[in-house]
């Protein structure tokens, strides 16, 4: 869904995972707190989202060596 160079919108993140928006809210939050998921930019109402790669590879490392 989101890659190296890509934003998504809440509504799209919300739309592809079938989320409701109190539910995406919490999540996003909780994704944005870890560090996996960074704010990009605010155009209008519209709040862009990235994914914080170098974040993620660590937790994919450190869940691997479990």
């Amino acid at each position: 869904m989101l890659n190296k160079n890509k934003e998504l919108s809440c509504t799209e993140i919300g739309e592809r995972l079938n989320f409701s928006g109190s539910a995406l809210s919490h999540h996003l939050k909780q994704l944005q707190d870890s560090g996996v998921l960074e704010f990009a930019r605010k155009e209008g109402t519209y709040h862009y989202y990235h994914l914080n790669w170098d974040t993620l590879k660590r937790y994919i490392v450190v869940n691997s060596e479990i």
